[in-house]
Formats: structure tokens, sequence, C-alpha cells
């Protein structure tokens, strides 16, 4: 092969893997200062929204992030189907990431029942809070096997980013 075209290519890819880190690093530090609370319960049915305020992430010089969802209390019933509408930009997507856990950005509590998952298909792809181990499992919320480690390990070892084994 082309020595330039497989630079190129390692280069290529190097960009991606550095920015994927980046952002987990980032994803992690926001997740860790998120003033929204997640609590699985298991003697309940309903999922609980309690005082949630959600918002844009803060930009350098700002105090505060534009709030586009601000103290929404609502009790969700299992099958119930709710219609979310609202104008482009009203943050109808970032309730829904929001809810799946992958928008860290306001405060409130989300209470779920136990064993109850949120999975959408967004309209980006997004990497959910958490560890790499979370990222790959998500939306799973099982705890760790030995089983499932090694399958881990193993795709990890394919991608030659073994040693993000311990993230």
């Amino acid at each position: 092969p082309n020595s330039y075209e497989t630079i190129v290519q390692w280069r290529s890819a190097t960009k991606r893997l550095t920015e994927f880190e980046y952002t987990l690093n980032e994803l992690q530090l926001a997740k860790q200062n998120s003033k929204i609370k997640f609590i699985y319960v298991s003697n309940e049915q309903s999922t609980h929204i309690e005082n949630l305020t959600i918002q844009l992430p803060l930009k350098i010089g700002e105090n505060d992030g534009q709030i586009l969802i601000k103290h929404l209390n609502l009790v969700l019933e299992p099958h119930q189907a709710v219609l979310i509408t609202g104008k482009t930009g009203s943050g109808k997507s970032t309730f829904l990431r929001t809810l799946a856990g992958i928008w860290p950005h306001g405060s409130g509590m989300i209470t779920f029942p136990l064993g109850d998952t949120v999975a959408f298909v967004p309209q980006k792809a997004y990497c959910p809070l958490g560890s790499l181990r979370h990222c790959l499992t998500y939306p799973s919320i099982s705890f760790s096997s030995i089983e499932e480690d090694k399958k881990i390990r193993n795709i990890l070892n394919l991608c030659q980013i073994k040693y993000w084994s311990n993230n």
C-alpha cells in the first residue's frame, strides 16, 4: 500500500480516538457536576419528574446557561402515551436526552421504577455519560459480570485500544 495513504488513515483514526477520549473526559466531568439526580425505586410503577430545570451548557463568560425547561413536575404512568411538541430549539430532544441520562445540564430529580431504562434514537449520535464500559453497554444498567467484561476487553483489543479497558 501507498505509505502516504497509510499515514493519512492512521492520522484520521488517531484524531477520532483523541476526540473520543476528550469527549469521554468532558462528559465525565459534566456528570460529576450535574445537579440532576436519578433514583431507581423498587416499589414504584410510575416515572416521577420533580422540579426539573434543563439548560444549555455554560459558555465562556456566562454565569448560567440558557434555560430550556424550568421547574417541570410530571408523573408518567406505565403505558401512558405522551406527545411532546414545541418550536425548534425549545428543548424537546434535550428533554429526552435528559431522561436517558445523556444530558447533565440542569437540576431536579427523576425517579424511575427499578429496572426501567430509557432508550431513544437521537438526531445525532451521542455517547452516554459514564465509564467507557457504560457507553459500550448502553442502555443496559446491569452490573458487571466476568463474561461481559471479557467480551468488552476482546472488543477493545480488536479496536487496538486495549489500554482503555480500565475505564
